[in-house]
């Protein structure tokens, strides 16, 4: 499903313009003692994709740089031109100091370990 989100943008001479975001496909894997997300953002580079964890939302933002050759004429596009957005809502606790990410054909790969303290243990019974 391809959702569009909308935001409105203040523009330097102060005229409201609204910006389209999709939601990109993604999908998250459990590992042992962390979480993977892996979010399909064709188009975009490392420098155009923002990553933000507060308290219990992690948001991503990309940008798609959009470089077409002046001599080339459209026939087909596949994938709308908008720029892609992604909050999730975290239902554990992730260590914010060691998030890791990596991009790489098209797919950014975020690694969220887990912290200590919500991580299962074995109780033993007296």
């Amino acid at each position: 499903m391809n959702t569009t989100l909308s935001k409105s943008e203040t523009t330097p001479n102060t005229q409201t313009t609204a910006v389209q975001y999709r939601r990109p496909a993604y999908e998250v894997v459990e590992l042992e003692g962390a979480y993977e997300v892996h979010v399909q953002v064709p188009g975009c580079t490392k420098e155009g994709i923002q990553i933000h964890h507060e308290k219990d939302v992690l948001t991503i933002q990309a940008s798609r740089q959009n470089v077409v050759n002046a001599d080339w004429k459209r026939i087909h596009r596949e994938i709308p031109e908008s720029d892609f957005q992604l909050k999730l809502n975290l239902n554990v606790d992730i260590n914010s100091e060691q998030i890791t990410a990596k991009t790489e054909d098209g797919v950014l790969r975020i690694h969220l370990p887990i912290t200590e303290e919500a991580k299962p243990r074995q109780i033993s019974v007296d």
